[in-house]
């Protein structure tokens, strides 16, 4: 893993994927402007199921492809 430059929206959308919406709530509020970004973070969010399954394509790797699809079927 590394670090970089990027959409702090994208780490959001983690944060509010792996914990919920009470503490992504909480710590937007405590992000500067991080109301601004809230829209953004709903839309990383949804993506992330897509490319679980992409993932799973591209490694062969069933589990992770029918993980990623089931929200869509």
């Amino acid at each position: 893993m590394g670090s970089g430059l990027g959409d702090p929206a994208y780490d959001f959308a983690g944060i509010l994927s792996s914990y919920g919406e009470d503490f992504f709530e909480m710590c937007i509020n405590l992000y500067p402007n991080g109301n601004e970004i809230s829209e953004r973070v709903k839309f990383y969010k949804s993506t992330f199921a897509l490319q679980e399954a992409l993932h799973g394509i591209e490694n062969g790797d069933r589990q992770a492809f029918e993980d990623g699809i089931k929200e869509y079927r």
